[in-house]
């Protein structure tokens, strides 16, 4: 949760002898569940890898309100991780976000920064999100770093068992939080969030 610039300086830092570049993993918890197999691969390419994850946290420069509070922490790790980029610019970022979640998500709305107004529509909060990633993709390759964009995965919907599950009960009993979802509803749950990628 700390922003790369104001952390120690190999926090979530993975080196390689003699390395050939740099890479960064940036976003939210769906970007933090490929931590491994960016590291893996970096580590077979001899480069670099950072990453700066916070879940709930989309990697642009959005306003967000989750259940009428703001979410002033993810907007300054966002703020302050992309203006790191800015001024030490990796080869390659890596950016993935659960941009269907906070599309579909009724307690989220979105907004633009400076804008007054937030979006609370479906439909809507794709636009901004499709704005703001946008923007920061631009602004991370005008540093000269690429951009990888990881597209949001399928996923059990938020009424499924298998998603409403704890941790515990996953451990005790796999087999009772057993679900499935037919592909069509997957992608249709997830459509929004690919359209705005």
């Amino acid at each position: 949760t700390t922003p790369i610039g104001e952390r120690d300086a190999d926090s979530c830092y993975w080196t390689v002898p003699e390395p050939k570049g740099e890479v960064l993993l940036i976003g939210d918890s769906g970007a933090g569940q490929f931590t491994e197999a960016v590291t893996g691969a970096a580590a077979e390419l001899s480069l670099n890898v950072r990453v700066a994850t916070m879940c709930g946290c989309p990697p642009v420069r959005i306003t967000i309100h989750a259940g009428g509070n703001d979410k002033t922490a993810c907007e300054h790790f966002i703020a302050e991780s992309l203006n790191w980029i800015r001024e030490n610019p990796p080869d390659l970022v890596v950016l993935s976000m659960a941009t269907d979640f906070y599309s579909a998500t009724s307690s989220f709305e979105l907004g633009l920064p400076g804008d007054n107004v937030l979006a609370e529509s479906p439909e809507r909060k794709a636009a901004v999100l499709q704005i703001a990633l946008r923007r920061a993709i631009s602004e991370i390759t005008a540093s000269g770093s690429r951009v990888l964009l990881v597209h949001t995965i399928p996923k059990f919907s938020r009424d499924s068992d298998a998603y409403k599950a704890s941790p515990f009960r996953l451990l005790v009993d796999p087999q009772g939080v057993a679900d499935s979802q037919r592909r069509a509803q997957v992608e249709a749950n997830r459509a929004l969030g690919l359209q705005a990628e």
